[in-house]
């Protein structure tokens, strides 16, 4: 089952384990699993349990707010750069959001047509007088665009954290739909690795490409021989063979200089290092203060998960 943490300051859980993902997810277990060791310890009198439960909530204490203080620690400590002057790497954009010229926009059930979504989907199955629960989860992957007056960047959401204000939620029979989605004209907030993908990255290959624009002209020989048959006696001798490998490499030489100062396309999309890759249609100072928040939260369950279980053990020595 998909964990959603969005309320424990995560924005969402996917088996990613590059990223802060799965450190929160893990962090959530542990705060789960140290609550009902520690619960059950006291109920049924077994400190040793209890104990156990205090080390594992520690852990998880620890956990969710080293994830909590970086996230903050990103975006406040990180500049807002302009796609115009942005450096390769890891930056921070602000910009309104819309799609991919001539892309659809995305539908899923009552949600409005939107750029990106996440839906969970909730099944509730009854057999024999005991109720039986499935979650699932949806997640969109098409890219869409972000700009911000000084240029465009495509977003690649795949493996994005992604806090959206917009929430759509309904029920079907037995079965609950909460879609959270991005919609054309927010303003949206991105940190990520930026790259500038042009034409001429790829090896320009000179010899490839003369080779196939003069099979393309062998192909339409009329025109050939009306360009380079000087004489006129309806073929291409060896000189204006010569002639016309000249005109080819000079267009090829062209095309290739086209290419390479073509400006390129602006592409985010998540950072392999596994630094947070973080999209958001939220306010950024407000983004600053949930993290800030919750990192000051779990460090408190850090500590007293830590001086409870000093106390346990100073009780027990005793």
């Amino acid at each position: 089952m998909l964990l959603d943490l969005a309320q424990l300051g995560s924005v969402e859980f996917r088996f990613h384990a590059s990223g802060g993902r799965f450190r929160a997810f893990v962090a959530a277990s542990y705060l789960v699993i140290g609550l009902i060791c520690i619960v059950y310890g006291y109920t049924h009198e077994a400190p040793n349990l209890r104990l156990a439960g205090l080390v594992v909530l520690s852990l998880g204490g620890l956990i969710a707010w080293l994830g909590a203080l970086r996230r903050y620690r990103v975006i406040a400590d990180t500049p807002t750069a302009m796609l115009r002057s942005a450096a390769q790497g890891y930056v921070e954009l602000t910009g309104t959001c819309r799609s991919v010229p001539d892309a659809e926009l995305l539908r899923f059930g009552r949600a409005p047509p939107c750029l990106w979504y996440l839906a969970t989907i909730v099944e509730q199955e009854n057999r024999f007088g005991k109720t039986r629960t499935h979650t699932r989860c949806e997640r969109s992957h098409d890219t869409f665009v972000i700009e911000d007056g000084t240029g465009e960047c495509v977003v690649d959401p795949e493996h994005a954290e992604v806090l959206s204000a917009h929430q759509t939620r309904w029920r079907e029979g037995s079965t609950h739909y909460s879609v959270k989605y991005l919609l054309p004209g927010d303003r949206l907030y991105a940190i990520g690795d930026l790259r500038t993908l042009r034409a001429a990255d790829g090896a320009l290959d000179r010899k490839a490409d003369l080779s196939a624009l003069l099979r393309e002209w062998k192909q339409d020989r009329t025109t050939l021989l009306q360009r380079f048959d000087t004489n006129r006696d309806g073929d291409v001798d060896l000189r204006e063979w010569q002639r016309a490998v000249a005109a080819a490499e000079r267009q090829v030489d062209a095309q290739h200089r086209e290419m390479r100062v073509e400006p390129g396309i602006h592409v985010m999309r998540a950072p392999s290092d596994g630094r947070p890759f973080l999209l958001s249609n939220r306010d950024p100072d407000e983004l600053v203060q949930r993290y800030k928040l919750w990192a000051w939260l779990h460090l408190s369950v850090f500590v007293a998960a830590c001086v409870w279980a000093m106390t346990l053990l100073i009780g027990t020595a005793g």
